[in-house]
């Protein structure tokens, strides 16, 4: 190695010991030498048809606004209430199915905005920001 050559780092076996509770050089941070996907082109997947999040309820039920003070982040409409009694669930929550939800499409969408994984180089992170926390509390 000539003194131009800068040694190279293996993030992604790095990653990986880290995850099998291996030695590793450092700890790992899921935002370097990885790619994320689930938030660069959507807040998480949406099984929901189109946009669940604005103008109208999503497919669970319930409606999500952006407040002035909320960093962009969407959360439920306090002024819409979908039951009043936490009984109701069964008839009032709808639970869209997942498997007529196009993961295809949205695995491309997520490549438009962070480029298709490199597989043998990179780790692939998912993050779901509207995920199954958040839809509970909503």
């Amino acid at each position: 190695m000539d003194e131009h050559t800068a040694p190279t780092f293996d993030f992604k076996a790095n990653y990986l010991d880290f995850l099998h509770h291996k030695p590793t050089t450092f700890i790992p941070n899921s935002f370097v030498g990885n790619k994320i996907m689930g938030f660069g082109a959507t807040n998480g997947p949406s099984i929901e048809k189109g946009d669940p999040f604005g103008d109208g309820m999503d497919g669970f039920g319930n409606q999500w606004v952006y407040p002035s003070t909320g960093g962009g982040a969407a959360v439920p409409d306090c002024n819409v209430t979908l039951m009043d009694d936490v009984t109701e669930w069964r008839e009032k929550v709808h639970i869209p199915d997942p498997s007529k939800f196009d993961w295809k499409a949205a695995y491309e969408l997520e490549c438009k905005m962070i480029g298709t994984p490199d597989r043998e180089h990179e780790v692939v992170d998912f993050g779901f920001g509207n995920g199954v926390f958040e839809r509970l509390a909503a």
